[in-house]
C-alpha cells in the first residue's frame, strides 16, 4: 500500500496513513450522521499507529450503544471530522475516510446501522449489511 494522506478543509490537521485498513465501513448510526453532516459516513478501521496526525485535535465525547466512551476528533477551527476512538476498539482508530486527498477506491467490508437508512441508500452495496453494531465490548467482569 502507499501512503495515503488527507486533512482537515482548512488544512489545520493533516495525516498520514501508513497501513492498510483493517476493513471499512458505512454507517448510518445517527451520530456518524450528525457529526458527518451527510446521510452516512465512510470510515477506515485502522491500527492506531497507522494513522499519524499533524495539528492539534478537539475531541467532543460521545457514548456508544454499549454505554462505553467514544471520542469524536475534528479540526477545532474548520469543523471537519477526522477520527473516532472507541472504547471497544482498543488499538484501533476509526479515520472518517472522506477528509483523505484522493477519493477512496477500496469498497465498503460492511454497512452499520442499517435500520437509520432510506432505503434507496442500501441499494447496490454488495457487502454485509447489519442493522447495528456487530461488535460486541468484552465485559468488564
Amino acid at each position: 500500500m502507499s501512503e495515503l494522506t488527507g486533512g482537515c478543509l482548512c488544512s489545520s490537521i493533516r495525516y498520514r496513513v501508513v497501513a492498510p485498513a483493517k476493513s471499512i465501513s458505512v454507517c448510518h448510526c445517527l451520530n456518524c450522521r450528525k457529526q458527518s453532516g451527510s446521510h452516512r459516513s465512510l470510515n477506515w478501521l485502522l491500527p492506531e499507529e497507522a494513522l499519524i496526525v499533524e495539528g492539534e485535535l478537539t475531541t467532543f465525547k460521545d457514548t456508544g450503544d454499549s454505554g462505553k466512551a467514544v471520542l469524536r476528533q475534528f479540526c477545532g477551527k474548520c469543523g471537519s471530522p477526522i477520527k473516532t476512538v472507541a472504547e471497544i476498539l482498543p488499538g484501533l482508530v476509526v479515520l472518517k475516510a472522506g477528509t483523505l486527498d484522493l477519493q477512496p477506491t477500496d469498497a465498503p467490508n460492511y454497512a452499520l446501522y442499517s435500520v437509520n437508512a432510506a432505503p434507496w441508500e442500501l441499494n447496490g452495496l454488495s457487502c454485509p449489511i447489519f442493522d447495528g453494531m456487530p461488535i460486541q465490548p468484552k465485559s468488564d467482569q
